[in-house]
């Protein structure tokens, strides 16, 4: 029950960025910032499936997304600044 919340607090979390990015997208007219917001959405969707993946797999395969997980935080991180 609590780790089915949990999937469904971190899905949600994890869209409200994708969207919020979508939106920024969608309104951005400089050619710099939009190729930058697409890095950064493509980004965004990459964690968002490793957090999914993450709560889905099972004890043997967690390492190994974790790892992926935080390879993905960081080109996401690194991303935002690019925006900014």
């Amino acid at each position: 029950m609590a780790r089915e919340h949990a999937k469904e607090v971190t899905r949600g979390v994890d869209s409200k960025k994708v969207t919020a990015i979508e939106a920024k997208l969608a309104a951005a007219k400089h050619p710099k910032r939009i190729a930058a917001l697409k890095v950064q959405y493509a980004a965004a969707q990459r964690v968002a499936k490793l957090r999914a993946k993450l709560h889905d797999a099972p004890p043997a395969k967690k390492a190994a997304i974790k790892a992926k997980l935080a390879v993905a935080k960081a080109a996401l991180k690194s991303a935002t600044k690019s925006v900014r």
